[in-house]
Parts: structure tokens; C-alpha cells; sequence
């Protein structure tokens, strides 16, 4: 059903009516025309479609409309010009469909309505309207504005939401456009004549409420001029100055009265301002004053006129209305002037009155002005409203079905208070330019929950008002309304003045401000969220609401309520059941990691309850009636836990399921603190300070400490070994100690310290589990942030750091780094890293303060959580990361030092690798004894050594191998945890029917792998993560190439399939990648927000199915990795110690020093460039390669200096195509469609040097 409201903009034009003729201009939108003819847009890109194109339902006609499937902000559409009668209104009448985004506090598209004398944003300088963004819109639906302007006009739809920012809105439908209005000359169509009056900006106000006012200046009263001026109060000027003095001093006679405003020698120069005056639109305005200007030498030639224009202040600039012109003659007596102009819109004016003559002679003689008067029309100011009291309000009784029970309590974080329509809970409502919203900001975290009600900072004028739902209220019972507020202000503006909004909170019996008594303001900006209380007795029962509404000036700041709760004695609160749980997660799958021996404690947040009852089906135990309890969980699984929460009022009940999985043996593991969808990430711009320093972050050195420790709780039944920790930094900065020495202080001792914990979980400081020191800029980056966002740090222990139970991870920041410049020129230090807000509310961010703040509840010297020095920090942890392993391996070895078999211990089993399908495993004792054996088969994990941990694997090469398997599976090893692989290469062929195939290694946990190569064929029948080195990666993985072609399914990359981990200074050169379905590409399948990948390249050939989501890396031309000096700058490996490089005739390819046995493996079809590469040496080390040569599609060009262009040129000179290199050292010419023969390319540096060779086309 149709919503039959009408949206009705006007432009009420405020000058004569005579002329004016009605038109209307209607566009459905149903032939091809209706958008081509007169109509602009900008940005907006809307398309003429049919409704259901968009999902909106049918309008009218045959169901064409304008729409645009994905909107964004500020996408413009203009109606096409219209010339209008002034005085007469002008009308827009519309329909709007917009059924808002999908997510669960939804993003709806607004509109602002303009008009304007241009079809340009510049131009649309009349707000005559807007179209909320609090509401969707999803039928079509009118709404009705009535601004009043005048003049030639277009008007403009310009899309809008809350943030200003979101793109996921939804879609949007304009359809049955009517403009009604009265025609101008020249007719209301697109077009007509220039209506001048200039840009003079106001308000827009109606002619009616006017009062007609005189101003009379007569320059005579002394006391005006008493601080010695010599203009008038409030006049002004630009140029010369008309002063004011007596007519004798000038020689000549007043007007009236003895002064007058003049100058003896006048000049064309002279500007003179009236003061400002608010006028009416539509109404004339008229100056008159007396003239005398006797003229110079001669007094027909040499005289001075005068300009009268208007305008919107006393700049020259500004006074762009023309109004009247003295003539340059001879004034030789007092003669009357007038002159009257008509603003066409409400606002502030002045008149101007400009000497001028046509030959800028400076002898002219003298000019006067004296007995001036202005009459016009101000608006006629309204009496102030005292407003309602509570003693006028009268509920009416219709509202008692829509009223809610109370208490009413409201944190704007529960997702079932919402509807998925509007943006605050059900039964509220919200009006306003920009209205109030349930979300959250990163730099304001809630008082309650994750979310608050908040109305932006606007620029318009506060105007945002929220109506809570209905309550019915007993007579002359006392209610309390409690709720914390903040009020930011701004005075980040160009003045630096405080603006702040004033916050009314009213009582009323309508969601309608009219209808509404105030019980208190607030107009002082705040800090931090304050509590503010109020109370309120109606004198009569029935239903009432309340609201927050704003007033005051633009630009004012945010203003965010939260915890609102409206109660009266002896009412009983409902319970609000919640509740989280402390536990650690593996990043790799998001799930609980625990063992069948280690509880896991349950936090309870539940409201106003009084007992408690947990179910936890499966769990040791299954119930229980504590407040927060602890449950162990026998086995891996989905876990589904309910805690009903009873008060006198009944029992509510919420769930939650966890999916647990237990601790294994030989299992590498990514720790982390961040439960999904309770706990918040806080990142750059984002992470906490404390009030003594705006860089005093909570989770770097300040003020307070230098040493921090995140708590984990880690299973307590089996030991892991913890070989890394990574983390995001958020903010960065070194002080100079001295200048010109930048980040100086980037050397500082820095040390990661694990500590475990005393018998009652506490940090235990002498019972230090692991070690690792080193500099600050080492391990968390050795320069300034910048602008480049959070920087990704991986830190290799020296040692695995072996841990169980809870522990503690301490950062020791050195007390060298400064909290306070020694100059000021020079700054401090400061860093951070991402931090978490944890849902569960309980901080596991420990410090050990050096300093206190009064009444705190630290002590210097003893460890505390952060809180304790500042509850803004309360739930506050540290977003940081621990790979660690479980199990052993050890390496069996031949007696002339050849590799056996791999053997790895997970728990009660024994995994032997390395063997082939059919062989004997035995097992004895210390005496011989057999005590077991077994024939090998095809196992899950496949390679040289199916699976390692804790191993080392340096300078070894596996040649022409042949490996298949099913998943895990890789030249040289199927599995790799927590291992060391240095200065190895493989080639062959390596097949899998699963997940993580590889060419040297399956998949890599928390391992390295550096300086090492594969020219190895991978194929990869079914699933996911096939890469060239490794198929699946969260490890390190640095200084390594692959060259052999690489299918599989998903996630398929030359070096890598699916990386977690960090990967640099990497090079693809593989002939072939390609994928069967996503996530293909020629360096790395994926390319996510968990990927460290840097300096990384491959060669530009495309991959087979390959897909945006994956990553290319830098991508060059063949001949860059042929050449010695191209690869070498690129990659920046030690070509000195590890590497060399090889060159065979026209065979060119890095290889690692002293292993033997090593081919060129480079593609074949790179080979084939790079066998016809020309090498041209000049200007020394200056070079340039072409090639391939003869070619048959393409050829390239590779230079050591920068190019400008390259050409190819037929043997008569005649130019074919050209490439411009913009400065590149590279560049490709395709000319596959040429004849064969021979071509002569041309080639230009970016210095101008010029180069030739004769290529040859197949």
C-alpha cells in the first residue's frame, strides 16, 4: 500500500507578482526523455531503470524510475532550471523510496533538498528542506517542506546518512517528480533571463512578520564620537575614508546641523559601509541622504560620482547588488539622493556608497554626505515562548497501548531492544536535521555495553530531539530519570571560541516538542561521561514520554547519552541476564582453546538479579548456582551454555555456545585474548591515553609505568612452547636526543619477559618462565608511524619459552625513553600497541606503576591492573598474539649424515615420516627387545620429513623428487612447527587431494623459512592452500623464489596459498598459476588484514583464475628477473655469503653458495624471452636489455636509469606505437599483430639520452 503524503518544497520568490504565470513540469520517468532533457547530476551516477531492477515495488506508469542499487553520500541530482516569478512559491513534489542497509543498527540514505541558481553544488546555497535518515523508507513515500527564495532556480536532491561516510545504505528510487510554481519572463521551463540581486545570503524568512523601522544619521551628536573617531558607529570603510568633521573645516556649509561626513580631496578610491541591518525578503529598503560635490579644476570635467550597491557585509567583495548610481557632474549645492533596492532573501545587509570618476583624477575636489536615512523592514520579533510546565501537561489516554513497563532501563546495547528498522530501540523517536543514533565511537567508549545514543557533531543548528517510548505515570507519584551524559563542545574552529549545545531533558505527552515541559538543561562540556538525575511528578495519570533535545549552534560537538533508567520507588526492575567467559582463542579458527583438566571461568553481568542458575549440558559440572562459576570441558565441541537470572519480578534467561577445542599434542597455536562479536578491537586512534599526556597510551610507556603484562590463560594439563609474539603498533614516535639525530632513541634495551603466576592466579615476579631482549626498535619498529596505519611486528624468541596455566607477558619499556621532551622542538617518545575491550568486563592489562594519581587505589612499586590507576581503562587488555607449539620431534641420520626418517611424539602416539608406503617400523627398548613395529603407510602429512617440531633443517637440497599425498604435503617437510629451514631448494613434482600442499613445505607453523627456493611442480587435486614454497603459512617465510606452475582449487599463490604469517623480500617467477575457483594470484592466494607481506614481487604474467582477493605483489617483466642488477636491487639478498649468481650463455638465475647440484629452473617460457635479450653497455655502468629478440607477441625493455618512452618504428620511420614509461626502468610493447620482419625500437631515457636496435617479429 502506497503512503499518499506529499513532499512539497517552496521557493516563495519576494519581489513584484505582476507577469506570473502557473506551470507545471511533471517527469515519471517513463520515457527515455523525462531524465535526458534539462536534468544534471553529480557523482551520483543513477541510472533510468525499472522499479523491480532495484527490489522496489511498482509507482506508477510503466514502473520506470531513477535509482541507484548502492548509494553513497552526497550524490547529487538536479531538476532542470526554471525561470520563476518572484513572490510566488515554487513546488517539488516527489516520491522517495529507500529501504535502509542491512546491518543490525541500520544505515538509512537520506536527502538534503537545495535550491540554487546553477546546476553546481556552489550554487545551492538554499536549504529548503530534508528527508531524514533515521527511518527507512520502504514504500514510496512524500514528504513537505516550504522554505521562501527567489530568483532563477534549479532545485537538488543530494544524498545523505548519519556518518556522512557509509556506503552500504541500501538502494534508492526518485519517482513522479511535479514542479509546480509561477512563471518569470521567459517562462518556467528550463532557461530564462538573469533576475539579478547577486549572492546575498540569510535565513530564509517570510515577508509576513515584518516591522517597519528608520535609521537617522545626522553626524551631530559628539557623544557617538567620544573616544575621538571619525566615522560613525558602526559605519565603515575600505580605501580613503569620508570622516567626519565639521563643514567649516572643509569650507563649506552643513546640510544640517555642523559636520557632515566628507573629504576635501576626494578620490575614486573612497568606500564607504552603512552599518549592518537585518532586512526582509521581498520588502524594499530605501537610503537617502544629501549630496555636495563642487568639483575640481574644471568643475565640468574634474568631478565625483558615486556607485550605490548592497550587499551581505562591509567588504567590497560582498556588495554585489547593484542599486544606483550619482552621476560624475558638478554638486555645487546640497541635493537630495535616493535610492531603494528589494532583498529577495532574509538576512543581514548593508548599503555601500563608492566615489568613482571616469578618469581617475585625483584632483576632483571635495565630496560630503550628511543627513543620511535608511527605512526599510526587519522581521518583527516574536515574544520568547515560556513553554509549557508540568502543571499544563494533560497525557491523552490513546498512548496507553504504546506504553512500556517500568523501570525502564536502557544501555542502547542490547540488539533485541532494536527492530532492525529504526536507529534507537523500539518506541523511540527521533526528529532533527541530524538525529540521534545508537552507535559507538572509537575515541568514547560506552558508559554500558558496546553502544550509547549519540547526535553527531552537525553543521547545522542543533535541532536533534529523541522521544523515549510511552509510560503510564501514577498522579503525583515522584519519578526518577538517571542517565550519564557527555558533551564535547568544539572550539576547533578558526576563532578557537567554545561552542557548546545546550541539553534539554523534557517531560511530555506527545513525541512532539510542543507538548513538552523542560526539567533540565545541561550546557557545559564535559570530560567524561557524567550522571545527571531528575526527577519528575505529573499532576495528572496517564501516558507520558520524555526527550533529550538539543539547541544551540553548528558545529558544536557531539553530545552522547547512555544507562538511562526512569524508576520510582518500590518498582522492580526485570532482570537483564548476561555473561561472558575468560579463556584464550587460536586466531587460526576463532575457538575456546582448553584441556579436560583446566576450568574456565565464567563471568556473570547480569542486572538486578538476586540468584543464579547455569546450565552447561556436557560440562564438568552441568549446573551450578554460583555467581560466576567455572566449568571444564571434557572433550572438543560445540558447548551450549544458559544462565537464568531470577529477581522478585520472574526468571529471564540468556544462552551462549562455544565452540572448545582441547589442547594437542605436535599442534602449533596462535593465542590470543579476542572473543568475536563480545570483545572490541581498539586500534589506532583508538587506544587509550591516559588524562596526563595525550600519548600516554595504555599499552606503551607513560606517565604512570614502563612495564606492562597481558594475562593469558593458558591450558594448565599440557606444556607449549611459546616461540614468537606479534602484535599490530597503533602509534610510534622516537625523540631526537639531540638535533638532527631522528629516532635516537629507537636503540633502547627492550625486553619481552614471560612470568608465570602464584597459587591464586596472580603475576608471580619471581618465577620468570623466558627471556628475550633486544631494542625497542628491533622488535616494534625502528621509525615514526606516520600515516601508514598499524604496523604489523613479529617477535622471534631466542629461545622457546615452555609455559602452562596462567601466565604473564610483559613488555619492559627502558626508562631512557622520554615521557618529556628535552625541547620542545625536539618532542618525546611514545608507542603503542592495538588494545582490546573486553566484553567479559574484566581488565588483564597488569602494570608495575612508577607513579600514581591521588586516591588511587596503586601502589608504586606492586603490580595492578590499569584500571586501578584510571576506570576509564577498566576491561581494557592487550591485543597481542603467542605461536607456540606442543609435542617433540627428533631427526634420525645415517652413519655417513644422511636423513633417515623424522620421528615426532603427540602424546601416546609416534609419528614416524620420511618412509615409503610398505616399510617396517620397529620399535625396541634400551636392550633390543622388540616392542612394536608396523608397516608404513600413505599418512595425512607427506615429505622428506612428514612432520618436524622444534627441528633445524640448514643447507640441504632434495633434487627431482616425486611426493603425493593427502594433505600436508611438501618436498621437504608435510608439517612444520616451531622449525628452523635456512639455505635449502627442491625440485620435482609434488601432488595432494586436500588442504596445504606445497612445493618445499605443506604448511608452516610459527617456523622460518629463509634463503631457500623450489622449482617444483605443485598440484593439488581438491580443497585449499597450494602454494610454490609453502601451502599454508603463519610462520616467517623471508628471501625464497619459486619457479614451477602451481594448480589447485582455492587459495593458490606462486609462494604461498593461504598466509597468515609474514613473508618478505620474495620473488614469484612461476610459468604458471592457476585456480579452479577464488583466491588466486600470482604471488599469494589471500591477502587479508592478518597478512605481513613486504617487498615481495612476481613476475606480470597473469594467473589463471585469478581473483582480487589474492596478492601479486610488485609485478615486473621477465627481464628483471634475468638480470643480476635488476633482481639483486629488488630483492636486497646477501649476494656475497648466501647467494650467487649464475649465469649459463643466456641462462641467468640466483643459487645458494656452496650447495652443488643446483640447475637453472627458471620457466621455460621466461627462459625464451630471455634467451634474445640484446645487452647494451654505455655511459659505464649504464645498461639496457631487449627482449626477447626475435619475439613473437611482445617485447621488453629493461634499463639500470629511468625511461621515458619506447617506440617501435617500421626501417622507413615510420612510428607504429609507443609506450610512455612515466619513469619506470621497465617497459612492454606489444605488437603481436604486426607483420613479420624487422622493426627498429626506440628507446628514451628519462634524461633524454636516445637508443636503438633492430628487433625481429616473427
Amino acid at each position: 500500500m502506497k503512503s499518499t503524503s506529499t513532499l512539497l518544497l517552496s521557493l516563495a520568490m519576494a519581489a513584484q507578482l505582476h507577469g506570473a504565470e502557473p506551470f507545471t513540469l511533471s517527469f515519471d520517468f517513463d520515457a527515455a526523455s523525462d531524465f535526458a532533457t534539462g536534468w544534471n547530476y553529480e557523482d551520483a551516477g543513477m541510472i533510468h531503470e525499472t522499479a523491480d531492477y532495484f527490489g522496489a515495488p511498482d509507482a506508477t506508469g510503466t514502473n520506470m524510475v531513477l535509482g541507484k542499487a548502492s548509494a553513497n553520500m552526497s550524490e547529487v541530482i538536479y531538476t532542470p532550471m526554471m525561470n520563476l516569478a518572484a513572490g510566488e512559491p515554487c513546488t517539488i513534489d516527489f516520491d522517495y523510496w529507500a529501504p535502509g542497509g542491512s546491518a543490525a543498527i541500520v544505515y538509512h540514505v537520506g536527502l538534503d533538498i537545495t535550491a540554487g541558481t546553477a546546476q553546481e553544488a556552489s550554487a545551492q546555497t538554499i536549504a529548503t528542506g530534508t528527508v531524514p535518515t533515521g527511518a527507512a523508507y520502504s514504500d514510496w513515500t512524500h514528504f513537505s517542506f516550504t522554505p521562501e527564495n527567489a530568483g532563477q532556480y534549479c532545485f537538488a536532491l543530494k544524498t545523505r546518512n548519519y556518518y556522512n561516510m557509509t556506503s552500504n545504505c541500501g538502494s534508492f528510487c526518485i519517482d513522479n517528480v511535479v514542479i509546480s510554481g509561477s512563471a518569470g519572463e521567459g517562462g518556467g521551463d528550463e532557461g530564462g533571463g538573469d533576475q539579478g540581486g547577486g549572492d546575498e545570503g540569510g535565513d530564509d524568512t517570510p515577508s509576513t512578520g515584518k516591522e517597519a523601522f528608520e535609521l537617522e544619521f545626522n553626524f551631530d551628536n559628539n557623544a557617538d564620537y567620544a573616544d575621538g573617531t571619525i566615522i560613525a558607529p558602526g559605519w565603515g570603510f575600505e580605501g580613503g575614508v569620508l570622516q567626519r568633521a565639521k563643514a567649516s573645516d572643509f569650507g563649506v556649509t552643513s546640510h544640517s546641523g555642523d559636520y557632515v561626513l566628507g573629504k576635501a580631496t576626494a578620490t575614486f578610491r573612497e568606500m564607504l559601509f552603512t552599518p549592518m541591518m537585518e532586512l526582509v525578503a521581498g520588502q524594499p529598503c530605501t537610503i537617502e541622504f544629501h549630496y555636495l560635490a563642487p568639483g575640481g579644476t574644471p568643475p565640468m570635467v574634474r568631478n565625483i560620482g558615486l556607485h550605490i550597491k548592497a550587499g551581505s557585509a562591509q567588504t567590497s567583495e560582498a556588495q554585489t547588488i547593484e542599486v544606483g548610481t550619482v552621476a560624475n557632474q558638478e554638486y555645487s549645492s546640497w541635493t537630495r539622493q535616493e535610492f531603494t533596492f528589494t532583498p529577495t532573501v532574509t538576512g543581514e545587509y548593508c548599503f555601500s556608497i563608492a566615489t568613482f570618476n571616469p578618469s581617475f583624477s585625483s584632483m576632483c575636489g571635495g565630496a560630503y554626505i550628511d543627513d543620511v536615512i535608511i527605512s526599510g523592514y526587519k522581521p518583527a520579533e516574536t515574544p520568547e515562548n515560556p513553554g509549557l510546565t508540568v502543571d499544563d501537561l494533560v497525557p491523552d489516554e490513546e498512548h496507553l497501548t504504546e506504553c512500556q513497563e517500568l523501570p525502564y532501563i536502557e544501555n542502547f546495547s542490547d540488539e533485541s531492544h532494536y527492530d532492525g528498522v529504526s536507529y534507537l530501540p523500539v518506541g523511540w523517536y527521533a526528529t532533527g536535521s541530524v538525529v540521534w543514533v545508537t552507535a559507538n565511537m572509537n575515541a568514547l567508549p560506552a558508559a554500558d555495553g558496546k553502544y550509547y545514543m549519540i547526535a553527531d557533531h552537525s553543521e547545522y543548528e542543533r535541532d536533534e530531539n529523541a522521544y523515549t517510548p510511552f509510560f503510564n505515570l501514577e498522579a503525583d507519584k515522584t519519578y526518577t530519570i538517571s542517565f550519564k551524559t557527555f558533551i564535547q563542545g568544539n572550539d576547533y574552529n578558526e576563532d578557537e571560541i567554545l561552542t557548546v549545545p545546550t541539553l534539554s531533558i523534557t517531560a511530555g505527552t506527545e513525541q512532539d516538542a510542543d507538548f513538552h515541559a523542560t526539567l533540565l538543561k545541561l550546557n557545559e562540556r564535559t570530560a567524561d561521561w557524567i550522571m545527571q538525575t531528575v526527577t519528575f511528578t505529573p499532576r495528572v495519570a496517564g501516558p507520558y514520554c520524555f526527550a533529550f533535545m538539543l539547541s544551540g549552534p553548528a558545529n558544536s560537538g557531539i553530545v552522547a547519552v547512555d544507562q538511562l533508567t526512569i524508576t520510582a520507588e518500590g518498582l522492580v526492575p526485570r532482570t537483564e541476564p548476561a555473561f561472558s567467559l575468560i579463556g584464550v582463542y587460536d586466531l587460526m579458527d576463532s575457538q575456546l582453546v582448553t584441556d579436560a583438566a583446566t576450568p574456565v571461568q565464567f563471568v556473570n553481568r547480569s542486572r538486578y538479579a538476586d540468584s543464579y542458575v547455569w546450565h552447561a549440558e556436557g560440562a564438568v559440572p552441568e549446573t551450578s548456582t554460583d555467581e560466576n562459576p567455572c566449568f571444564t570441558f571434557p572433550a572438543s565441541g560445540e558447548y551450549n551454555v544458559t544462565l537464568d537470572a531470577t529477581n522478585a519480578k520472574g526468571t529471564r534467561s540468556t544462552s551462549h555456545s562455544y565452540n572448545v577445542k582441547l589442547l594437542e599434542e605436535n599442534t602449533g597455536y596462535a593465542f590470543h585474548n579476542l572473543r568475536e562479536g563480545d570483545d572490541m578491537i581498539l586500534d589506532r586512534g583508538a587506544v587509550p591515553a591516559f588524562s596526563t599526556a595525550a600519548d600516554d597510551y595504555v599499552t606503551g610507556f607513560n606517565h604512570y609505568y614502563r612495564t606492562i603484562a597481558q594475562r593469558f590463560e593458558l591450558p594448565k594439563d599440557i606444556e607449549v612452547a611459546i616461540n614468537q609474539l606479534s602484535c599490530f603498533v597503533s602509534d610510534r614516535r622516537y625523540a631526537a636526543i639531540v638535533e638532527q639525530e631522528f629516532n635516537s632513541q629507537n636503540t633502547t634495551p627492550f625486553s619481552i619477559v614471560i612470568y608465570g603466576s602464584k597459587e591464586d592466579g596472580s603475576i608471580d615476579p619471581d618465577n620468570e618462565l623466558g627471556r628475550h631482549t633486544t631494542t625497542i626498535g628491533e622488535a616494534l619498529g625502528s621509525s615514526g608511524l606516520g600515516s601508514i596505519g598499524a604496523d604489523g611486528r613479529t617477535i622471534d624468541f631466542t629461545a622457546p619459552v615452555k609455559a602452562k596455566g596462567t601466565i604473564y607477558v610483559a613488555f619492559e619499556y627502558s626508562a631512557e625513553l622520554l615521557t618529556d621532551p628535552l625541547d620542545a622542538n625536539l618532542g618525546r617518545s611514545y608507542i603503542s600497541t592495538t588494545a582490546i575491550r573486553h566484553g567479559h568486563g574484566v581488565t588483564t592489562l597488569y602494570a608495575l606503576p612508577y607513579n600514581v594519581p591521588e586516591e588511587s587505589e596503586a601502589t608504586v612499586g606492586e603490580w595492578c591492573t590499569v584500571d586501578k590507576l584510571d576506570s576509564k581503562m577498566t576491561g581494557i587488555g592487550a591485543a597481542w598474539y603467542l605461536w607456540a607449539t606442543t609435542g617433540q620431534s627428533a631427526i634420525a641420520l645415517t652413519p655417513d649424515g644422511e636423513t633417515a626418517f623424522c620421528v615426532t611424539c603427540t602424546g601416546n602416539d609416534i609419528i614416524v615420516s620420511g618412509t615409503k608406503a610398505g616399510s617396517t617400523v620397529c620399535i625396541s627398548d634400551i636392550q633390543g627387545r622388540l616392542l612394536v613395529s608396523a608397516k608404513a603407510t600413505e599418512g595425512s602429512a607427506c615429505g622428506l620429513f612428514a612432520a618436524t617440531n622444534g627441528a633445524e633443517i640448514i643447507n640441504l637440497g632434495v633434487i627431482n623428487a616425486n611426493v603425493s599425498g593427502v594433505n600436508h604435503v611438501g618436498i621437504l617437510v608435510g608439517k612444520a612447527v616451531n622449525t628452523r629451514i635456512e639455505r635449502c631448494f627442491a625440485t620435482g613434482e609434488v601432488a595432494g587431494r586436500s588442504i596445504c600442499v606445497g612445493g618445499l613445505v605443506g604448511e608452516n607453523i610459527a617456523s622460518t623459512i629463509t634463503d631457500c627456493y623450489a622449482g617444483v611442480k605443485v598440484d593439488n587435486a581438491d580443497d585449499y592452500a597450494t602454494g610454490g614454497i609453502v601451502g599454508k603459512n603463519s610462520g616467517n617465510v623471508r628471501n625464497v623464489y619459486a619457479t614451477g606452475e602451481i594448480h589447485g582449487k582455492d587459495y593458490v599463490g606462486g609462494i604461498v596459498g593461504a598466509n597468515y604469517g609474514t613473508i618478505r623480500n620474495s620473488v614469484a617467477i612461476n610459468g604458471r598459476v592457476s585456480g579452479m575457483h577464488d583466491y588466486t594470484a600470482r604471488f599469494g592466494g589471500n591477502n587479508n588484514t592478518r597478512n605481513q607481506s613486504y617487498n615481495n614481487h612476481s613476475w606480470d604474467k597473469i594467473a589463471t583464475g585469478e581473483s582480487l582477493h589474492g596478492d601479486h605483489a610488485s609485478q615486473h617483466s621477465a627481464l628483471y628477473f634475468a638480470d643480476f642488477t635488476s633482481f639483486s636491487s629488488i630483492t636486497n639478498w646477501d649476494f656475497d655469503n648466501v647467494w650467487e649468481w649464475i649465469t649459463e650463455g643466456k641462462k641467468c638465475y640466483p643459487a645458494l653458495r656452496g650447495l652443488g647440484n643446483q640447475e637453472y629452473i627458471l620457466p621455460s617460457s621466461l627462459h625464451d624471452i630471455v634467451t634474445g635479450v640484446e645487452d647494451l653497455a654505455d655511459d659505464g655502468d649504464f645498461r639496457i636489455n631487449v627482449g626477447p629478440n626475435p619475439f613473437v607477441e611482445y617485447v621488453g625493455v629493461v634499463s639500470s636509469a629511468p625511461l621515458r618512452s619506447v617506440s617501435l618504428y617500421s626501417l622507413g620511420g615510420a612510428l607504429i606505437l609507443t609506450a610512455d614509461c612515466n619513469g619506470g626502468c621497465e617497459a612492454t610493447v606489444s605488437a603481436g599483430a604486426l607483420s613479420a620482419g624487422i622493426y627498429l625500437l626506440n628507446v628514451v631515457t628519462a634524461d633524454g639520452r636516445s637508443y636503438s636496435f633492430k628487433v625481429n617479429k616473427k
